[in-house]
């Protein structure tokens, strides 16, 4: 009976490290993804720089 208990924590620990994983992965990408739209901005505001 302990076992199935312990197991059951254990199941349900995996679960959570599990979705704690992909939610680091998405707030990866999002920073990465917001970084290139800085770099862009920065491109940007410098081509108009240079124009005037």
């Amino acid at each position: 009976e302990e076992n199935k208990i312990l197991d059951k924590m254990h199941r349900q620990k995996v679960a959570e490290v599990e979705k704690l994983s992909q939610t680091v992965r998405e707030l990866e990408e999002a920073v990465l993804a917001g970084g290139a739209v800085a770099n862009a901005v920065r491109d940007y505001q410098r081509k108009v720089q240079e124009m005037n």
